[in-house]
């Protein structure tokens, strides 16, 4: 879920609370990475050009946008670099054939003991270990692709042994649903008030243009 503020955050905690019945949410923050560069609106444009396929091709995405392949790879390359894009992998559990997808939720018994299980649990399972969200202070969530039912609980009752882990759940994923379309929003806010802008700028060229060629013209 994205939201930009903690009051819109706690109202949707709560609505996912009231309508699931859900008596506690375990909620992992996952901050964009920082981003040091101003994002022109040539590169909103082909951000907007990428959203639905992130793998099209330099001369689709020139033609989508109306520029040359060389200057759309050299926005991208320098966007990547900046870390003004990243990708998010789209799971899906029942695509896999003899292997399932589980989600190991640590909750460290104390801040101090977070960095060194962090890197214990990676490196313990870094054969079966796909992804890792460590940025929330108070837990850590760990994605795994495991053989058998056997196999997780071997891992939960490892990470429960540890020292410093508060407590451990690990949950088998069956199925997966995915929304993007709260990221389609602010690219078309930016790219609205891009060319609003752009609008803007030219017509105040053309208002500075006036004058001289009136003057111009009362001096004949």
């Amino acid at each position: 879920m994205m939201y930009e503020g903690e009051f819109s955050a706690k109202k949707e905690f709560e609505l996912i609370a009231s309508m699931s019945n859900a008596q506690s949410l375990v909620r992992a923050n996952i901050p964009f990475p920082g981003c040091a560069i101003e994002l022109t609106h040539t590169d909103w444009r082909i951000i907007k050009a990428l959203q639905t396929d992130p793998r099209q091709s330099y001369s689709v995405i020139s033609r989508k946008v109306g520029m040359s392949q060389k200057t759309v790879k050299r926005r991208l390359q320098r966007m990547i670099e900046e870390r003004a894009l990243f990708v998010i992998p789209s799971w899906d559990p029942k695509a896999l054939d003899g292997a399932i997808i589980a989600d190991l939720v640590v909750f460290y018994a104390n801040p101090g003991s977070k960095t060194d299980l962090d890197k214990r649990i990676s490196s313990q399972f870094d054969n079966l270990l796909v992804s890792t969200r460590l940025s929330d202070v108070e837990h850590g969530f760990f994605n795994f692709i495991i053989g058998n039912v056997s196999k997780a609980k071997e891992i939960l009752t490892w990470v429960n042994e540890q020292p410093g882990v508060g407590s451990a759940f690990m949950e088998l994923v069956q199925d997966r649903i995915e929304v993007y379309e709260a990221f389609n929003e602010p690219v078309d806010m930016k790219l609205t008030d891009g060319s609003t802008s752009l609008r803007h700028l030219d017509l105040k060229a053309n208002q500075q243009r006036v004058p001289k060629r009136a003057q111009r013209w009362r001096r004949r």
